[in-house]
């Protein structure tokens, strides 16, 4: 099944009207924009949401003053959004995680010259095992398991 079938599936199942019913219909019309249906696609398309949420919530004035303050309403808004968002996507493994992974398989680090093979040996082996990864926290314990 496609992810934008499940997607469809969830706003189905939801009350009409509700903030995670709309907040999926926002997520389905992005991915719709798009020439494909990917799982990968559609979780850049639910991080680029999160990062403009937290983005707007970390916005100050030239004054260093916070543009929206504690009860503002529309702050809220955007912490809820993102806390709905992040269901959407897969639980992904933790850098101590994938360094327990990584010594346990016993994929050496130090020894190749490039960091960028290493790194892709690394992310090798976890697809190999069927982990749930991001490539900046393999890169970044990578990088901190080769110091």
């Amino acid at each position: 099944m496609k992810f934008e079938e499940k997607l469809r599936n969830r706003i189905n199942e939801l009350p009409y009207g509700s903030i995670e019913r709309n907040t999926f219909k926002l997520v389905l019309g992005e991915l719709q924009q798009k020439s494909e249906d990917s799982e990968e696609v559609a979780y850049s398309i639910i991080k680029k949401m999160i990062n403009s949420n937290l983005e707007v919530i970390s916005m100050v004035d030239p004054d260093g003053v916070p543009r929206l303050k504690e009860d503002d309403p529309r702050r809220e808004q955007c912490i809820v959004e993102n806390k709905i968002l992040s269901t959407l996507l897969p639980r992904y493994l933790t850098e101590s995680q994938i360094k327990e992974i990584l010594e346990k398989a016993e994929i050496d680090v130090k020894s190749e010259i490039n960091e960028g093979k290493v790194i892709g040996k690394a992310m090798q082996y976890l697809k190999s095992i069927s982990a749930q990864f991001e490539g900046k926290t393999v890169k970044n314990v990578v990088s901190e398991m080769r110091k």
